[in-house]
Formats: structure tokens, C-alpha cells, sequence
């Protein structure tokens, strides 16, 4: 999956469109991927509170992950709906607002001001 990834990252950073062939091999790869996470899950019989430990996310690794974030909003990276998704749920309510504003500038594809928004997120982050 990461060769595709990779390939159609390449493509859109060059403002061209990912093949249809390209775009079925990447469903397809994140349609096995799911399954073979929902196979590993059922295996280890994982609980519902066990997936929320996993979820909870220190001040620190949260820091670092909108740092990073931060990097690849810059460098016009693409980044997976469902890792914003998971950031939100990780997000503390009290920087909910803020993250909904970082979310909107990247829908409209405006990286400044998403990039300057995580950067308060950081700030506030670093406050609380």
C-alpha cells in the first residue's frame, strides 16, 4: 500500500491525476488492510476499553504528532481523512473549536492558515 500511497502522492505534488487503475489499487489495499485489522483485532479479542486506552494520547505524543502534521501540511503531503479523524477524537474538547478550524482550511485547501492554526493548537496545547 505504501508503493501506492507513494505513486499518487508523487502525481498529485506534480498537479497531475492518479490513474483509475492507481485509485482501485489503493481501495483495494486499504479494503485488505481493514480486514486483516479487523481479523488481528477479533484474534487478540480485544474489548472496547482496551481500544480506548489505546486511543488516549498524552500531552506530549499529541504535541508531536501536530508537529509533524505540521511538517506535511507544509510540504502539501497527503494525509488520510481517517488519521484527521483520529486526531479529533484525540484532540481535548477544550481545542475542539480550534482543531474544526484547522479542519475547514484544509478542505479548502488554504495549508497557510492550516499550518498557522495547528500552530495555535500547539500553543494552546503547550498551555493547558
Amino acid at each position: 500500500m505504501a508503493l501506492i500511497v507513494t505513486d499518487i502522492d508523487t502525481l498529485i505534488k506534480q498537479h497531475q491525476c492518479p490513474t483509475a487503475q492507481q485509485h482501485a489499487q489503493l481501495v483495494e489495499a486499504m479494503t485488505m488492510t481493514q480486514h486483516q485489522i479487523r481479523e488481528y483485532l477479533a484474534q487478540d479479542k480485544v474489548n472496547n476499553e482496551g481500544v480506548m486506552a489505546m486511543q488516549t494520547t498524552s500531552k506530549d505524543e499529541l504535541l508531536a504528532q501536530l508537529q509533524v502534521l505540521t511538517q506535511r501540511v507544509a510540504a502539501s503531503e497527503y494525509i488520510d481523512e481517517g488519521e484527521l479523524q483520529l486526531l479529533s477524537q484525540r484532540m481535548p474538547s477544550s481545542l475542539q473549536a480550534t482543531w474544526h478550524s484547522f479542519e475547514l482550511a484544509i478542505e479548502e485547501f488554504d495549508f497557510d492558515l492550516a499550518q498557522g492554526v495547528l500552530h495555535r493548537l500547539m500553543t494552546q496545547l503547550n498551555a493547558a
